[in-house]
């Protein structure tokens, strides 16, 4: 059965080629507008300027029928809520374990000594039973949890622009993180005049949830 959705998804498709778009989301280094291109069965996003590169896997299937924007809006919404998943302690690919560290230091990297990811707090994401990892912002773990999703939903706003923009979750002016020394963090995420606090333990796990 593994095999026959896997087939049908796309995952042993033929490739699909490579299509291009302008994204409506500015690099975090130097502002200028990431491309999106679709090729060998990912999603990327990149900036032209400085090679800034993220990569999402995506099966040829899941671009049948959609233009590369809305192909877009699908893989964020699949990424935040496998990044719900992996926060609980599930991976989203084989339903092992997995385990959550922070603060630690990105596996890949952003050009530029000062920029405006240094003052980010990054978290890693390890599946002990496949090969599972990533390594998000911790601002952006914590806002796969429904209760952010609904407040970004509340002000128009949908995964992607959580993700990235203005008023992504990882943006200062957005968000707030603190460290407690007694273990734990607070993340605190404020759009116009309504802010909402976060609370997640040192696995990840959200504790408590409430408006400020």
């Amino acid at each position: 059965m593994a095999v026959v959705s896997a087939v049908y998804a796309g995952t042993y498709g033929e490739a699909s080629g490579e299509h291009r778009a302008k994204s409506p989301w500015e690099c975090p280094n130097c502002n200028r507008t990431l491309d999106i291109r679709y090729e060998k069965e990912s999603l990327v996003l990149e900036c032209p300027e400085h090679g800034l590169r993220l990569s999402y896997p995506t099966p040829p299937g899941a671009y049948q029928g959609r233009s590369l924007e809305e192909l877009t809006d699908v893989v964020f919404s699949r990424t935040m809520s496998g990044m719900n998943l992996a926060r609980q302690g599930i991976c989203p690919r084989c339903w092992g374990v997995t385990v959550i560290e922070y603060p630690t230091e990105p596996t890949y990297g952003l050009d530029g000594e000062g920029s405006a990811q240094d003052d980010i707090v990054w978290a890693e994401v390890d599946c002990n039973r496949c090969w599972l990892q990533y390594d998000p912002p911790l601002q952006v773990l914590i806002s796969s949890h429904p209760a952010v999703r609904g407040f970004y939903s509340e002000h128009g706003l949908d995964d992607a622009e959580a993700l990235f923009g203005s008023r992504s979750t990882s943006n200062p002016e957005v968000s707030d993180l603190v460290l407690h020394e007694s273990g734990g963090t607070t993340a605190t995420f404020e759009l116009g005049e309504d802010a909402l606090a976060v609370d997640i333990d040192e696995g990840g796990r959200v504790t408590d949830v409430r408006r400020e």
